[in-house]
C-alpha cells in the first residue's frame, strides 16, 4: 500500500522492531538510530510504501547490505529468540538474573528461554531459575569468569606456597619435639574413620573420569558442571550424578541447541 504521509506510525516502527529481532539487525545505540534512518528514508522517499512485514522481506535483499548487523551470533540468536516472546516475556528475560556462579548474557538466557518454549512454560522469573536448575541445562550454561577459582600452574611457586618461611616454620625446633609432635599426629589420624573419606575419594574419581570422555566441548562443559557444583557446596556423589545426566543427555544431542 503507497504511503499516505511521511510520518512513521507507531504501528510501522513496532513491525520494524520485530523484523529486526528476526534477523539480527542492531536497534540499539548509534548503529541502530543509524539503521532506523535508512529505513525510514527508504520507505518514504525511495520506495514511498508503507512499513508491513511483508514489504521487509520483499525489499529485505535490497535493504539488509545496507543495514548495520550483530556480529557476534550469540547476540542475534538472542535476538531472534526474544522475537517469539510476548512483550511481559521480553522484559523478563531483560532483568533476568542468572543462578549464583554463572554468567549473565545472552547466550545463557537464549539456553533457558528455548527450554521454556520448548515444555510449553510461560517465560517467567520462576521458569527460568527452574530451567537453570535442570542438569541437562546446567552444563551448558557459561560460568561467571570474573568469579571462578583462579586456577594456578601447579608447576610454579605460587600454587605451592603456604607462606612459610623457606626453610619452614620449625626450622629451630629440636628434633625429639618433631618427632613427637609427628607421632601425635598419626595417631589422630589413625583414630578417625576413613570410610567417608575412601568414599569420597571414589565419588571424586569417578567425576574425574566423566571430564575425560567425548569431544571437547563436552569436556568442558564436564569441568564446568564439576567447578559449579564443588562451588555449591555439593557432595561429590551429587556431582557424579549430574554429571551422569549430561552424558546421558548428549547421546539425544542433535542440534547446536540442548534442546
Amino acid at each position: 500500500m503507497a504511503r499516505a504521509t511521511d510520518n512513521i506510525s507507531q504501528a510501522e516502527l513496532n513491525v520494524f522492531y520485530a523484523w529486526c529481532l528476526q534477523h539480527g539487525v542492531i536497534i540499539e545505540g548509534e548503529l541502530g538510530r543509524a539503521n532506523g534512518s535508512f529505513i525510514g528514508n527508504y520507505f518514504v522517499n525511495n520506495w514511498k510504501e508503507e512499513i508491513t512485514e511483508q514489504n521487509l522481506e520483499t525489499a529485505a535483499p535490497q535493504i539488509l547490505p545496507h543495514l548495520k548487523r550483530y556480529a557476534d551470533e550469540n547476540k542475534a540468536e538472542y535476538m531472534r529468540t526474544l522475537a517469539k516472546l510476548s512483550d511481559a516475556e521480553q522484559q523478563v528475560v531483560y532483568n533476568w538474573q542468572p543462578p549464583k556462579g554463572f554468567a549473565r548474557n545472552e547466550y545463557n538466557a537464549t539456553i533457558l528461554v528455548k527450554y521454556c518454549v520448548a515444555h510449553n512454560w510461560k517465560v517467567t522469573p520462576e521458569h527460568l531459575a527452574l530451567a537453570a536448575s535442570q542438569a541437562n541445562v546446567v552444563g551448558h550454561l557459561q560460568i561467571d569468569e570474573s568469579k571462578r577459582q583462579r586456577h594456578l600452574d601447579p608447576r610454579s611457586h605460587s600454587s605451592t606456597d603456604d607462606g612459610d618461611p623457606f626453610l619452614g616454620k620449625d626450622v629451630n625446633k629440636p628434633a625429639w619435639k618433631k618427632r613427637q609432635e609427628e607421632r601425635e599426629r598419626q595417631e589422630r589420624e589413625q583414630q578417625q574413620t576413613p570410610t567417608q573419606t575412601k568414599e569420597t575419594d571414589a565419588w571424586t574419581t569417578i567425576c574425574q573420569q566423566l571430564m575425560q570422555g567425548g569431544t571437547w566441548a563436552q569436556k568442558d562443559a564436564m569441568r564446568r558442571l564439576y567447578d559449579s557444583g564443588l562451588a555449591a557446596g555439593k557432595s561429590p556423589r551429587v556431582i557424579a550424578s549430574e554429571m551422569e545426566k549430561l552424558k546421558a543427555s548428549y547421546e539425544r544431542l542433535i542440534s547446536r541447541s540442548p534442546f
